[in-house]
């Protein structure tokens, strides 16, 4: 059994194709866990509330960034599915970095899981857009990409799956392992323990991730090397 985050595993096929090695579609999908959405969220001293105001700026906006990893693609994803022109400041050694780097004022916004996001509220950072379905408990008063009028569902999640070709019984052996074990009280206890929300998507959830997170890939896969291209 195999377990990567999903927008690693169909970013990359997007970006380097054939030379990625595999085919992620072919896979044998179980579930998913630790649904993290992704946000937008801006540096204190910028004139930004919505993403209307991203739109509206007259200029690309500046995004802090690593480079090369997910923070890079869903920045140009929700970039062009919203219409708001970007510029990429990668080279940031991590999220941390480059945030810091965005309060400074090295740029003016970033992309980052909201669970990361949020431990920096306290130093100015605003976030103004939630990649999701639905607006979430720890930001209740921040809308949701699809209330500004983008469905966007954008997250850093864990999918398990199995080899090409592994048989339906072994399948659905470890689907119902998974299921059980995301329903014990004792695991869920110690993943909060360990600071993590335990989240859990059954099958037919997971696959929905997975193919409309790939068509957005595919969508973009241009503009997703032409980025990776830049930092090179």
């Amino acid at each position: 059994m195999g377990a990567t985050y999903t927008a690693g595993a169909v970013g990359n096929q997007a970006v380097f194709g054939a030379d990625a090695g595999y085919d992620f579609a072919k896979f044998v999908i179980l579930t998913s866990t630790y649904h993290n959405p992704y946000t937008i969220a801006v540096a204190p001293r910028t004139p930004y509330k919505s993403v209307a105001d991203l739109k509206k700026a007259g200029k690309p906006i500046p995004f802090c960034n690593e480079g090369g990893s997910v923070s890079l693609s869903y920045i140009v994803v929700a970039a062009k599915e919203m219409g708001f022109p970007y510029r990429l400041i990668p080279g940031y050694p991590g999220a941390p970095a480059a945030t810091a780097g965005m309060l400074r004022g090295d740029c003016e916004a970033v992309s980052y899981g909201l669970e990361f996001t949020n431990r920096y509220l306290k130093e100015g950072v605003r976030p103004i857009a939630v990649h999701a379905a639905e607006r979430h408990e720890l930001w209740p008063n921040v809308p949701t990409s699809k209330e500004q009028g983008y469905p966007l569902e954008l997250m850093l999640d864990m999918v398990f799956y199995l080899p090409p070709g592994s048989s339906p019984e072994l399948a659905d052996l470890l689907r119902d392992a998974l299921t059980k074990l995301y329903q014990n009280k004792e695991f869920l206890d110690a993943i909060r323990a360990a600071k993590f929300n335990p989240t859990f998507a059954d099958t037919k959830q997971t696959q929905r991730f997975v193919s409309e997170l790939t068509k957005l890939y595919s969508k973009y896969a241009a503009e997703l090397r032409e980025a990776e291209a830049k930092i090179k």
